[in-house]
């Protein structure tokens, strides 16, 4: 409504309180909303900054003067930044001193068990995406091509920001399916081995064969000095997971955060050359973030908007329709369960 309709109305009071009304019962959702970017983005910085952990090591809590001696800010816009982040919840101040709240001090730490920095930094890397989302939406096509890794032109920084972010995933395989029985996993894309490691220094007696494109193998391997611990319990298998078979002899075969990258007919071509690897009673365990039914809307929603932005075909898929594909790829016996962070595990048999 424009000024010279509201004046025109005035005196309509029965309607000026209706509009007033909406106004109060709807106003922080919608602001919240519209201001979404700026918060996410607070959050970013502070999370490229390491301010969390560097509260987190502080003791009691640090002055603003201090906070601001560390960010390297200036003292106006450094009291204007840890406002935001007062106010979305991740600081609190009391008695002048700046600390952590339970959110930021348990999944903005680094070192964590739950450290979620990685895919604070993914989630800002994409969101440079959404200003493309109208041409998306139009032409079904994402404007820009910097994952070359789903157009067959080199790996950019998806290796990087799958890995950044993979800790929570890694953690939930882990935590929700048993491992203790088998003795040779092989993580189809697992790009530098963070799922890998992680199972391997979990379970002490398994082995694990990332198989991912050759260039993103070569970094993988580097990589594995850092974890004495699994080093020797993790290899690497370049090839391309689309054209090559893979790798005879292992027991169980993971897709972390994988198939929703790809079309019902390349998630069911990956889905039979695991079948066809696997031998009889051997096990495909499934990492994703399922959509709910056409008639129930979730959170969800914003991650398969994300995908239109940078995979041509990917998308989520309903617990039906995951099932499905299993299944026409020959495996039996599938069963889903949520797990946490919005995903779901999902396993079958050979």
């Amino acid at each position: 409504m424009h000024l010279r309709q509201l004046i025109a109305v005035q005196n309509n009071r029965g309607y000026l309180r209706t509009g007033v009304l909406m106004l109060s019962r709807f106003e922080k959702q919608l602001f919240g909303l519209m201001t979404g970017a700026f918060a996410s983005r607070a959050l970013a910085i502070a999370v490229q900054r390491d301010l969390f952990t560097w509260l987190s090591r502080g003791g009691d809590g640090q002055t603003v003067e201090q906070v601001v001696a560390y960010l390297g800010f200036q003292e106006r816009t450094s009291r204007v930044f840890l406002d935001v982040l007062s106010a979305i919840g991740l600081l609190r101040c009391e008695n002048g001193l700046f600390r952590n709240t339970e959110l930021s001090e348990q999944l903005l730490v680094r070192g964590r068990i739950a450290d979620q920095r990685g895919a604070v930094a993914l989630f800002d890397h994409l969101y440079l995406g959404c200003g493309t989302l109208e041409h998306t939406l139009k032409t079904g096509n994402p404007a820009s091509r910097e994952y070359g890794y789903f157009f067959g032109a080199g790996t950019g920084s998806y290796p990087d920001d799958m890995d950044g972010s993979g800790f929570a995933p890694a953690l939930l395989l882990g935590e929700f399916w048993d491992f203790s029985n088998a003795r040779h996993v092989l993580d189809v894309g697992g790009c530098l081995g963070a799922t890998a490691h992680a199972l391997a220094a979990r379970y002490p007696n398994l082995r694990v064969t990332v198989f991912d494109l050759p260039e993103i193998c070569e970094r993988g391997k580097a990589l594995s000095k850092q974890h004495p611990a699994s080093d020797a319990r993790v290899t690497f298998h370049p090839g391309n997971f689309f054209d090559e078979d893979y790798p005879h002899g292992v027991d169980t075969i993971c897709f972390v955060r994988i198939l929703h990258d790809w079309s019902d007919k390349e998630a069911l071509r990956l889905l039979e050359k695991a079948h066809a690897a696997l031998q009889p009673g051997g096990r495909i365990v499934i990492l994703e973030t399922l959509r709910e039914g056409s008639e129930k809307a979730s959170l969800t929603a914003l991650i398969d908007l994300l995908m239109l932005l940078i995979s041509p075909e990917g998308g989520l898929r309903t617990r039906v329709a995951m099932g499905k594909l299993l299944r026409t790829a020959g495996f039996r016996r599938v069963r889903t369960k949520p797990t946490a962070y919005l995903y779901s595990l999902i396993s079958a048999e050979k």
